[in-house]
């Protein structure tokens, strides 16, 4: 308990140090970003040390970490004092929000911890190695720390969550065995506290009142934290036996058969709740696995408690979709410009972005595509030009950002990083696509709830587009572009949408598939379709809220729904 506590502590107290730089960068929030705050400070903190260290100019030891805060604290102070009667007017306004969030942060944190403490021991998957990442970095004298397999070496791992983790154990003196599960109960309450903010500014953001981003928040951390996919239907109708031997080979997800015993609500086989995680398979006669497929989520990955980078990885991520959020409601135009009037705001959206590669890998190089995309539209609201004009004027300015993003982590992208998965990896030999029925499994409940919010979104816009297209067709003046509000180049845009994806993974596919035939091409092509038309749907409506549209919480779930 006394180590919860401390643990505790010293997470709001970074939050707390950091609370004016979220301030600062989340300001177009309801919240401000009080619930990005605790990740964004251990970023900032952990960032610091690291980098000092690396230089030779700071150990990595406890006083390095408590110097860094006080810094952080007093820097904060000094701006929270500046604009002392604008951040009193705000917390009048909205104290509810923030206190809402704090108890989500406060109620997860309690019951993950809770958790953790009945199961407590580093044992079995792939907790010894993770345990052995996060001694490695408390016990380092400096950065890099020291690869655990190949003494003298450094790790040529992304090792940034366990560096974070291990300055909090050496900084509160909790014992790095305590500290691992206490890690995992801070991250599904700086997650939770995080996911709040985001909605909660989404909601705000399109107009919503503060009881209904409330609401929206707090059902938002249900989701992320305590939802799993559609696989307890299967399990529930096999434990009743509903269905026969038949309907169960061909949904063939492992551990799920017709005649299984139950105990009331659950399976009674041993560890019952993995299959969820590995639904994706394709079994032959004899059942062996194909293409084994593991496809974690929250829930799993907190209950199973592997210190994963990938779970690591949650609040940071959350954090930056936060970034863009702020930066899509920002009234600022995108730019050189705003880059040169705002370099402390362009440094810290590069701090958080390097960082999320740094934390697991592949998040940099699909956050900063989410941020390419947020900043393209931000520039054709902004600029009125076509879609391609605006792309390359928003383009210089995130570069930059992307360079900075790497040159503030460079010992590490540039010097230990190594990893021995080829960027190909994703597309590797695929002899089983993915079936329907096992994509739904994973991705039905979240089709089913976003599925009337779309429609809402995209009726009129596609409603536009298709009668301009019927009109340019049958060869009628009067359906201009110019009178309907239709950027024409957009139809390019969403054919390039649709080919160019496609021919780059074909290309892929097949120089990594020897064997591959073209002909195999079309097939996937057409089993992909479907699926790339609605992306383009939802397109259609982005691009034409961006245009014509306010920028709000329904135009940013729209990015995020097409992304």
């Amino acid at each position: 308990m006394a180590d919860a506590l401390l643990w505790l502590v010293a997470a709001e107290a970074i939050g707390l140090a950091a609370f004016p730089v979220a301030n600062f960068l989340f300001g177009p929030l309801r919240d401000r970003g009080w619930g990005f705050a605790k990740p964004l400070g251990l970023i900032v903190v952990s960032y610091a040390v690291w980098i000092l260290s690396y230089a030779g100019l700071l150990p990595n030891s406890r006083i390095s970490y408590l110097t860094v805060i006080v810094v952080l604290f007093l820097a904060g102070s000094t701006y929270a004092f500046l604009r002392r009667m604008e951040i009193r007017g705000w917390l009048r306004r909205e104290w509810r929000v923030v206190l809402a969030g704090e108890l989500v942060f406060l109620a997860v944190f309690g019951a993950w911890a809770a958790y953790r403490a009945f199961d407590p021991n580093i044992s079995g998957t792939e907790k010894p190695m993770d345990f052995l990442f996060l001694n490695a970095s408390a016990v380092a004298p400096a950065a890099p720390p020291e690869d655990p397999w190949l003494a003298g070496h450094p790790v040529a791992y992304y090792y940034f969550g366990y560096w974070m983790f291990g300055g909090m154990s050496m900084l509160t003196g909790v014992p790095t065995p305590v500290a691992f599960n206490l890690s995992l109960a801070l991250l599904a309450a700086m997650s939770g506290g995080a996911v709040f903010s985001l909605v909660a500014g989404l909601v705000g953001a399109g107009g919503g009142s503060r009881r209904a981003s409330i609401a929206s928040g707090l059902a938002s951390v249900g989701l992320l934290l305590f939802v799993a996919n559609l696989i307890g239907f299967w399990e529930l109708g096999s434990l009743y036996h509903v269905g026969g031997p038949r309907f169960y080979n061909w949904l063939s997800i492992d551990g799920i058969d017709s005649d299984q015993p139950g105990e009331a609500w659950r399976p009674a086989r041993h560890w019952w709740w993995w299959a969820a995680s590995r639904v994706i398979n394709t079994h032959d006669a004899q059942g062996g696995g194909q293409d084994f497929t593991i496809q974690e989520f929250p829930y799993f990955s907190f209950l199973l408690g592997d210190l994963h980078p990938h779970v690591m990885a949650i609040p940071f991520v959350l954090g930056f979709v936060g970034i863009c959020l702020a930066v899509f409601l920002s009234p600022k135009r995108w730019g050189i410009g705003w880059l040169r009037s705002h370099p402390v705001h362009g440094v810290l959206i590069a701090l958080s972005l390097g960082a999320l590669g740094f934390i697991n890998a592949w998040d940099f190089v699909t956050f900063g595509g989410l941020f390419a995309v947020v900043v393209m539209l931000k520039a054709y609201r902004q600029f009125g030009s076509a879609l391609p004009l605006a792309a390359i004027r928003a383009l210089p300015a995130f570069a930059l950002v992307l360079g900075l993003a790497l040159l503030l982590y460079a010992p590490f992208y540039f010097g230990t990083f190594s990893s021995q998965v080829s960027p190909t990896a994703p597309i590797g030999p695929a002899k089983f696509p993915t079936r329907p029925i096992h994509f739904l499994t994973v991705w039905g409940l979240w089709i089913a709830l976003l599925t009337p919010f779309v429609i809402a979104a995209v009726s009129g816009p596609v409603r536009r587009y298709v009668a301009w297209g019927w009109s340019a067709v049958l060869g009628r003046p009067d359906a201009s572009a110019s009178r309907s509000g239709v950027d024409p180049s957009i139809l390019w845009m969403l054919a390039a949408a649709l080919v160019v994806p496609f021919l780059v993974w074909a290309g892929i596919h097949l120089e990594v598939n020897p064997g591959a035939q073209i002909s195999d091409l079309g097939e996937r092509f057409l089993a992909v379709l479907p699926l790339a038309v609605v992306n383009s749907v939802v397109v259609i409506a982005l691009v034409r809220r961006a245009c014509s549209g306010p920028a709000d919480g329904t135009s940013f779930a729209l990015a995020l729904i097409a992304a």
